[in-house]
């Protein structure tokens, strides 16, 4: 099945392991177990942050007891979650190349692994943006996402 599903992918997505899921099953997502992003967070207008500022703030999201996320469900309805127990880790990509770059352009580069609930939510990189604007007490722009990695429970 592996190899099959492989032939089918772009290049440079590589399969790691692989698991039939019967379709009868009520729903994938309780399949899945985490999803690993990396993206950039820029500076806007002219702040800089600067490394240890940026090492201070996600500290500060991996040592809170909370974090909580507000937003509204399909029918308008606030409602509040607090997704500490979905964040294993957020790092700063210390890759020599891309860091580089990145400094001078006051962008730096992250990479998030968030456990998934049984119904399919974790820690998006728009989280960690919010949390780091709220720190920062200014706006930051989020580019370059992508998930490097979903990891099912049993591969």
């Amino acid at each position: 099945v592996q190899k099959t599903l492989q032939t089918k992918l772009p290049k440079g997505i590589d399969l790691i392991s692989s698991k039939v899921i019967p379709i009868d099953k009520s729903s994938i997502n309780k399949e899945l177990y985490s999803s690993t992003w990396s993206f950039n967070l820029n500076v806007i207008s002219g702040q800089n942050e600067g490394q240890l500022k940026l090492k201070s703030a996600i500290n500060s999201i991996l040592d809170s007891k909370e974090l909580i996320w507000t937003d509204t469900d399909k029918k308008g309805r606030y409602r509040t979650r607090n997704f500490r127990a979905e964040l294993l880790s957020l790092e700063i990509n210390l890759d020599q190349d891309i860091s580089k770059e990145l400094v001078e352009q006051k962008t730096i580069r992250l990479k998030l692994k968030s456990l998934i609930d049984p119904l399919g939510r974790s820690i998006k990189p728009l989280h960690i943006k919010a949390w780091l604007e709220k720190y920062f007490g200014h706006s930051l722009e989020i580019s370059n996402v992508q998930r490097d990695e979903i990891q099912l429970h049993q591969c």
